[in-house]
């Protein structure tokens, strides 16, 4: 049972998660959707709990995979089409963005807490990719703009898990960082 704060935390992030990951022409769902495809994995709400929910660094990638095709499977647009694994993935980030953004930073948890935050995957879109092809940041400017073009909501895992794994290599493993690239202010 969650307190009053970890339910107002839960149900602002799985909002949030919703608009966001609905952005997309190909992906339209309405939010009680979003929030229904959050709710079918307990493991996720239950970050909204307390940073020892998250899962140790190195058990990161198949935990958020897991989630992701779970939330896939629950997760019904208008026209009840399936969504790829990118829409799956953009909801899942933006919940625990939301939820996670008062840790990131330099300043914040330290030791093994710090670790399970620094593995958090960002959400990744069509805004951040093209920031990241202008700056060419970690010298991977064609493959930013190859990602970009196809768009974040046409992902199947491989293509996101590569996007992935270009940010754990340019942000040296602390993937939040990558945040200060998402030109968000701008939009």
């Amino acid at each position: 049972m969650m307190s009053d704060g970890q339910q107002i935390r839960h149900d602002f992030a799985a909002w949030a998660a919703s608009t966001a990951a609905r952005s997309s022409k190909l992906a339209r769902f309405n939010v009680s959707a979003g929030r229904t495809a959050i709710a079918s994995d307990s493991r996720l709400s239950q970050i909204a709990c307390g940073l020892e929910h998250l899962p140790e660094p190195g058990d990161f990638d198949e935990w958020h995979r897991s989630i992701c095709e779970t939330v896939q499977k629950n997760l019904t647009g208008l026209a009840g089409t399936p969504y790829q694994f990118g829409v799956s993935a953009k909801l899942v980030n933006v919940y625990l963005k939301a939820l996670l953004i008062s840790e990131f930073g330099d300043d914040r948890p330290d030791g093994n807490l710090a670790l399970r935050v620094a593995a958090v995957h960002p959400p990744i879109d069509r805004s951040l990719l093209g920031a990241l092809e202008r700056e060419d940041f970690g010298d991977f400017k064609s493959e930013w703009h190859t990602y970009k073009m196809r768009s974040w909501s046409t992902f199947s895992f491989e293509d996101y898990s590569e996007v992935i794994r270009l940010i754990r290599v340019a942000t040296g493993g602390v993937l939040w960082k990558i945040e200060k690239h998402w030109p968000g202010q701008q939009l």
